[in-house]
This record gives C-alpha cells, sequence and structure tokens, in this order.
C-alpha cells in the first residue's frame, strides 16, 4: 500500500504509529483517502504486510454502505474479548470507516467501547464530519485531521506509476485534488461513490427542463423513503 500524504498528515502518522493512542479519529472530506490511511495505521502498528491489514484475524474492518447499527458494535464487543497470543503491547486493531453513519443506538453502544477499552487494541475511527458523533465519543478520541497533498505530490506520485501527464491533469482538476477519487479516475473505478454523484450531476445538466424535474422528484422520493 502506497500512500501520497501531506507532511503534516505524515508527520502526525509517525507520532501515532511510535505511540499509537488506544482510541483514533481520522477526519477529512469524503475522497481524501481516510480509509486508506486507517489501514497503513493498522499496518504499522501491528507489524503485519500493509496488503495483509484488512485479511488478517486480528483486524476487524467495518464499512458500511449506508448505516452501522448496534448488531455491528455488539460484534465488536465480541471481538474484543477473544484472547490474541503474543508479547506486543498491541495486538487488535477496530476500524470503523464513515463513523458517523452509526445510529445513536450504535454510538451509545460504542461509547461503552471507548470508555473501557482493552489494553491490547487500537481503535480506528473514519469520519468526514466528527459533528455527527457523539461530543462524548468524539472527546475520547485522539485527532488525525488529512490535509490534502500538494499539487506537485499528488502528480508525481501518479507519474510514478506509469500514468500519463495529460491523464493526471485532468484528473486532478475533476478530483480537486482529493487522492482517492483521482486514484478512482485514473483506475476507472465507475463502482466510486463520489464519481457516481458525478456523472449523476453531468445527466441533469445535460437533461432537458422536463427531465431535470423529474430527476428532482425522483430523488426526493428516495429521501422521503429513506426517513
Amino acid at each position: 500500500m502506497t500512500l501520497v500524504l501531506h507532511p503534516i498528515t505524515e508527520h502526525r502518522s509517525r507520532q501515532v504509529t511510535a505511540h499509537p493512542a488506544h482510541s483514533l479519529l481520522i477526519e477529512a472530506t469524503d475522497g481524501t483517502g481516510k480509509g486508506a490511511v486507517a489501514s497503513y495505521l493498522a499496518a504499522k502498528i501491528l507489524d503485519i504486510g500493509e496488503h495483509k491489514v484488512l485479511s488478517s484475524p486480528f483486524v476487524r474492518h467495518i464499512a458500511p454502505d449506508t448505516t452501522i447499527s448496534i448488531d455491528a458494535i455488539r460484534e465488536l464487543n465480541s471481538f474484543v474479548k477473544l484472547k490474541i497470543p503474543g508479547a506486543a503491547a498491541i495486538r487488535r486493531i477496530i476500524i470503523v470507516e464513515h463513523a458517523q453513519r452509526m445510529t445513536i443506538e450504535a454510538q451509545n453502544a460504542f461509547l461503552k467501547l471507548l470508555e473501557e477499552p482493552p489494553a491490547d487494541t487500537v481503535i480506528i475511527l473514519t469520519a468526514s464530519n466528527s459533528k455527527q458523533l457523539l461530543p462524548t465519543i468524539t472527546s475520547r478520541l485522539a485527532v488525525i485531521r488529512l490535509a490534502k497533498p500538494t499539487e506537485e505530490s499528488l502528480k508525481n506520485f501518479f507519474l510514478a506509476q506509469g500514468f500519463e501527464q495529460k491523464e493526471i491533469d485532468k484528473a486532478y482538476a475533476m478530483s480537486r485534488g482529493t487522492p482517492g477519487v483521482m486514484t478512482a479516475i485514473l483506475d476507472h473505478a465507475e463502482d466510486e461513490p463520489l464519481l457516481l454523484h458525478i456523472s449523476y450531476a453531468k445527466d441533469i445538466l445535460r437533461a432537458t427542463t422536463f427531465e431535470r424535474l423529474s430527476k428532482v422528484d425522483e430523488i426526493i422520493k428516495r429521501i422521503e423513503k429513506k426517513n
């Protein structure tokens, strides 16, 4: 796993891996690469191959499509009760991506885990907006706020990966310098959520007035159905 990080983020990451906090929040806008940074930190803390993080039996990873239920948090409570052999101080990692999607019930259950964190476990959350988490949760978390890498470092990174300068310049402009979205554009990852939103927005702009109104009505109905 190769990351391109802003120097401030890189420095903060080194501090965390050298002296891991038991509960950590990685906060940044969507597409900045929060999940990749969480996996990177987990690999360094556990001292395992970076490609093995998400398949490791000592890592529990939650990455929701919608909400995170209280049942998912209860499973974490079971996970931390398992005995893990070894002499290392930290032997287990929990990664919860998009933590702001936890329901209130799930957040309250998660709070209990934070109040009595297992000594051998590091909990890493990612969130686009920490204000959607209970203050009693955020007050217990060390925070890394990801800064976007510089334009030069991003473009040099993708040049080194073998992409053409023209493709890189276009991807940088479309992504506004967010590494995750830029990677998805260059890799033609059509299932990337932010790319789907961009594509949908373009379709609306190309549509007739009647078609736009129909699409807006469709969006409203989806929102009402979720609520």
